[in-house]
C-alpha cells in the first residue's frame, strides 16, 4: 500500500507532467485553493533542502522574469533561495538526476538548477517550461513546513504574484503520516492530510 505522501507526489508529478495549472499569462492564471500537500519524513533541525514546486510555462507568447519566490505561512524553516532547471522530461539533464524533484537534501545547484530568472516558452505538448524550486533549511527540532509559495515576476512592466498551491511539511519522524508531523497548523491546510 502506498503512502499518503507518496499518492500526493504521484498526483503532484501527473499534474506537473501535463502541466496542469502551470501557465502564467498577464495577469496569470491563479491557482485553486491548497490543491496538493506533501509530507517528507527524515528532515532534521539544521537539514539543508531543495524541493520541487512546479514547471512554469506562458500560455501565450511572451516572457517574465521572476523576482522572488516566498513561502507562505512559513513554521520552522527558512528559504535560503530559489533556482530553476528544463522540465526533465522536455530536456533531459546532462547529469541523470531522475524526473522533477519532490525533495532532496542537497543544494540546488547540485542538482541541476540554474540562476535563470525568465521564463519564454509557451505551455506546449512536450512539456516545454521550466521547473521551479526552492532550497530551505530546518530551524526547528519539531514539525516545519509552509502553506504554499508565491512567486513574484514582472511582465509588460508590471510587478505580479502567482501563488504555487503546494503545502509542505517537513518531519522528524520516519514517517510523515506520524501524530506528530500533522500537530504543525498551517492557515488553509487540514490537519488531516
Amino acid at each position: 500500500m502506498r503512502s499518503r505522501a507518496a499518492r500526493v507526489l504521484l498526483l503532484y508529478a501527473s499534474a506537473a507532467l501535463l502541466c496542469a495549472g502551470c501557465m502564467f499569462s498577464s495577469p496569470p492564471v491563479i491557482g485553486d485553493p491548497i490543491s496538493a500537500v506533501e509530507g517528507f519524513p527524515r528532515i532534521h533541525q539544521g537539514d539543508t533542502v531543495s524541493i520541487g514546486l512546479q514547471v512554469l510555462c506562458l500560455n501565450k507568447t511572451g516572457s517574465i522574469t521572476i523576482k522572488s519566490v516566498t513561502a507562505d505561512n512559513a513554521s520552522g524553516m527558512q528559504l535560503t533561495g530559489w533556482a530553476m532547471r528544463p522540465n526533465p522530461f522536455w530536456k533531459p539533464p546532462k547529469i541523470p538526476l531522475g524526473g522533477l524533484l519532490s525533495l532532496r537534501k542537497a543544494p540546488l545547484d547540485q542538482l541541476g538548477y540554474t540562476q535563470r530568472k525568465t521564463i519564454d516558452e509557451k505551455c506546449a505538448k512536450n512539456g516545454e517550461g521550466y521547473e521551479i524550486a526552492i532550497q530551505a533549511v530546518k530551524t526547528t527540532d519539531g514539525p516545519a513546513g509552509a502553506s504554499s509559495f508565491t512567486v513574484t515576476y514582472d511582465t509588460d512592466g508590471h510587478t505580479k504574484h502567482y501563488t504555487v498551491n503546494l503545502a509542505v511539511f517537513l518531519c522528524t519522524e520516519n514517517t510523515s503520516s506520524s501524530k506528530a508531523c500533522h500537530t504543525l497548523k498551517l492557515p488553509g491546510v487540514d490537519p488531516n492530510w
